[in-house]
């Protein structure tokens, strides 16, 4: 008992310790619809479906940021080469990845999941301290299927997503993550006006129909 609460008051003094420190992480990544919304309720099926990585840097100087995300493996058509197109947060920087990493090539990621990566740096003769909050890319899903999809971002020590501060080198997690749940539609069967209607009333329309 006196071990534990030990521990525990260890544990105690290094989160307060830490507290001062945590404005200095990078505040949020979320993932969101082009339109901005958290959830998704409405996907058709074989539709792009457009999303937006967004972050906010509050007042630190940023230079480059890393992220995975994962996504359900075969839900989702992809493009084949470069999912991601730059945002304007980090425009002009250089992209060091951006692939899609199926589960089988993703050592030690999500079971059942697909990685997409994506890393950007800005270059030197640059303004390399970015702050504030904006979008860092944008992505263009199809969906393959019907039901519910929960895309998020991927953390572990392989995959670490993070900013690089304005000095390059310094690397700051960020604070919160925010992924997005995607409803997509069952397909349903195009209406058919006359569906419902006795046979004989649809006979007289089109013998009338064509007296006219």
């Amino acid at each position: 008992m006196k071990i534990a609460k030990r521990e525990h008051a260890i544990l105690n003094a290094l989160w307060i310790a830490l507290l001062p420190c945590s404005t200095c992480w990078a505040q949020m990544i979320e993932v969101v619809s082009a339109e901005g919304d958290t959830v998704v309720y409405d996907a058709e099926l074989g539709a792009d479906l457009a999303l937006s990585i967004r972050a906010d840097f509050l007042d630190n100087a940023v230079t480059g940021c890393v992220f995975y995300l994962a996504l359900p493996n075969g839900f989702f058509a992809l493009p084949a080469d470069a999912p991601f197109s730059q945002g304007e947060l980090l425009f002009g920087a250089s992209e060091f990845t951006n692939d899609l990493l199926t589960q089988e090539q993703a050592l030690g990621g999500p079971a059942g999941m697909d990685l997409l990566a994506y890393a950007v740096v800005v270059g030197p003769g640059a303004v390399r301290g970015r702050s504030g909050w904006g979008e860092l890319a944008r992505l263009v899903l199809k969906p393959l299927r019907s039901g519910t999809a929960s895309i998020y971002f991927f953390q572990s020590p392989i995959y670490a997503t993070q900013v690089v501060l304005a000095d390059g080198q310094e690397e700051r997690f960020f604070q919160r993550t925010r992924g997005i749940d995607i409803h997509v539609k069952r397909q349903t069967q195009t209406d058919d006006p006359s569906r419902g209607r006795r046979w004989g009333a649809i006979k007289v329309q089109a013998a009338n129909r064509e007296g006219q």
